[in-house]
């Protein structure tokens, strides 16, 4: 147990806690820190999002305040990422950081492979470096200037200046680097409240410190998407069918930011075509996108923060009362209700990856359906079919019997391209070719092949079995050189069968010489009384 731990300061990084520890009990070896705080020698000083939590809070004297949750909801990075991350992500990472002797919890917020990286060097305040020495008697490493994003101080509004410690990466992963040890210099820039670049970060750098405040915030990655949509709607850069204007968007991101801010926070967007991050933040309702991304966008739209994570029931973005909802009309070109209103109910689908709900329309006569987007308004021609129905197979199968019928005029009465009456042909298994003025084949079309598994399996165990009568003394080794696609097709579809018929293990080719050490010493022992 140790038996002196500093308490933490306000918005401390557990790391400048560990930092203050190591500098007053003086270890003689770099691990030294890491054997008392964690019992192990093979710890890693992590500053964004720290594990073995939970070996430290039971390394503490009792009644110490550096519980394992007041650690990761006060003194990590989680906080900030928290709001941004699914519920079972957030749930596992708060446990990886508890118990976990690895760094899963980087990997699975991202850290590792994000762009928008960390500053290079540890930063501070000026002012605040002379506030916590006039009044703690040192000063320690701020959790919010390390953040990316953070250029600001939102308590003195002067620039964040970088010290001489090396953040990203760290000098050395098993020893900690406190804020006393660092040169710090005393040079003040302040905010311009005139530039409007300056205001932008210093309004950045306050809601990054709200965010930080919040502890265990996480609506999830879904009820995120959908409020994002309510503010996009509330703004006009939602169509009537529900699609966002991202052009629009982003045109309105680059014209309050400008490039060069956008740059600096590295949230650029592409010039050419693509939507970048964007895309990925609105578009994608399972995929986790910097949290700085995400206030970027809350910030271009001024969207209130309190409000837009604390709503408690997500309002659905108002639909235009002139789009039609039902009925809706049936569309097969052979049924004799076409074109008339009588399909009352239709069948939702699941959201596609875009986030867009799309119906089924089924007609109750003749089983024609199709699909269309919700809140789309009322077509005239099937761009989708989903079934054809069988009032429309049946006709089809009537007219291909037919040979004075043609392939066009049959194409026209059913409604479709001649192509596609070939293509529903050989789904019902009609005969090809078919007889008429000018035969019809398959010609043009796709037709799946069908593979005998069970013989290309047999193939493959023979072709194996003389492979190994062709080479008796082989090894699988050796065999698998002489024919890698037979192995990696066996290894994949048919692993058990090649286990059990794998040449035997050859014995090792090279023995180790076993040194005589007696006869060795005897030869030595004059050697070494002459030397």
């Amino acid at each position: 147990m140790i038996a002196y731990f500093p308490n933490p300061y306000p918005d401390e990084l557990l790391y400048s806690l560990c930092a203050r520890f190591s500098d007053r009990m003086q270890f003689g070896t770099e691990t030294g820190t890491m054997l008392a705080l964690y019992g192990s020698r093979h710890a890693i000083a992590t500053v964004d999002l720290p594990h073995r939590l939970g070996a430290l809070a039971s390394q503490l004297p009792p009644g110490h305040p550096c519980t394992v949750d007041v650690i990761i909801d006060q003194h990590t990075f989680l906080p900030y990422y928290g709001p941004f991350l699914t519920k079972p992500t957030y749930g596992q990472v708060r446990a990886w950081m508890a118990a976990s002797t690895k760094a899963s919890a980087r990997v699975k917020c991202g850290a590792c492979t994000n762009r928008v990286r960390p500053p290079k060097f540890f930063r501070y305040c000026p002012e605040c470096v002379q506030e916590n020495r006039a009044r703690l008697g040192e000063t320690y490493w701020r959790r919010l200037f390390q953040l990316p994003g953070v250029e600001v101080c939102p308590i003195h509004e002067v620039f964040l200046e970088p010290s001489d410690i090396r953040l990203d990466p760290l000098p050395n992963r098993h020893k900690y680097y406190s804020a006393e040890k660092a040169r710090l210099g005393s040079t003040v820039h302040r905010v311009d409240h005139k530039n409007p670049a300056h205001r932008i970060l210093l309004n950045l750098a306050r809601r990054i410190d709200w965010l930080l405040q919040r502890a265990r915030l996480n609506p999830g990655l879904e009820s995120l998407h959908l409020r994002h949509q309510t503010v996009l709607a509330g703004k006009g850069f939602v169509t009537r069918a529900g699609s966002i204007r991202m052009a629009e968007v982003q045109q309105e991101i680059i014209k309050f930011y400008g490039p060069k801010l956008l740059e600096l926070l590295r949230c650029a967007l592409p010039d050419d075509k693509g939507d970048g991050w964007l895309g990925h933040l609105l578009r994608k309702t399972n995929t986790a996108v910097a949290p700085l991304r995400h206030l970027v966008l809350l910030t271009a739209l001024d969207v209130d923060l309190e409000r837009f994570f604390t709503v408690t029931q997500h309002e659905q973005p108002a639909q235009d009362a002139a789009t039609p909802a039902s009925p809706w009309p049936c569309l097969n070109p052979v049924c004799k209700h076409r074109d008339t209103l009588i399909v009352s109910k239709a069948e939702p689908q699941p959201p596609d990856g875009n986030g867009t709900v799309h119906l089924i329309i089924r007609c109750p006569h003749c089983g024609f359906a199709y699909r269309l987007r919700d809140n789309d308004e009322v077509p005239v021609r099937a761009s989708h079919v989903v079934d054809y129905g069988p009032t429309w197979k049946n006709l089809l199968c009537q007219q291909w019997s037919d040979t004075s019928i043609t392939l066009r005029q049959m194409a026209k009465t059913l409604g479709v391209d001649p192509k596609t009456v070939k293509q529903r042909a050989i789904d019902l298994g009609l005969p090809f070719p078919r007889s008429g003025k000018r035969p019809v084949t398959k010609r043009g079309l796709y037709v799946p092949k069908r593979r005998d598994h069970a013989k290309r399996l047999e193939d493959h165990r023979r072709a194996w079995a003389e492979l190994r009568a062709n080479n008796p003394t082989a090894g699988t080794k050796a065999l698998r050189v002489q024919s890698p696609a037979l192995y990696a097709w066996l290894y994949r579809c048919d692993q058990t069968w090649l286990k059990n018929h794998q040449p035997a293990r050859l014995p090792p080719t090279v023995t180790r010489v076993h040194v005589d050490w007696a006869k060795r010493d005897e030869e030595l022992v004059g050697q070494v009384a002459t030397a």
